[in-house]
């Protein structure tokens, strides 16, 4: 996440634009966006545990949830200074 105007006291802030859809019937995380080649995805449980990091991720990617608990997940994806993080709800 950029953070800027910080010396004027306004703060405004950059994400990384991208979406992120969980697909219940197959349990596919679908992710895309433009800029997040080679950018890199996390998923934390809700008590922060690191679930999976993936690297160098394509433009139209897919993660499966097959093996994991039912629960909400937060899946954040970083590149190059900017961050988007979204909840997954996986039932």
């Amino acid at each position: 996440m950029n953070i800027t105007g910080a010396a004027t006291g306004v703060l405004t802030t950059q994400s990384l634009p991208v979406s992120v859809y969980y697909d219940y019937s197959s349990k596919m995380l679908q992710i895309t966006g433009d800029d997040i080649t080679s950018g890199q995805l996390t998923i934390y449980s809700l008590t922060g545990k690191v679930i999976l990091q993936e690297k160098n991720l394509m433009t139209n990617q897919q993660i499966s949830m097959s093996l994991m608990n039912s629960g909400i997940y937060i899946v954040k994806i970083e590149k190059g200074g900017l961050v988007s993080s979204q909840k997954v709800v996986v039932k």
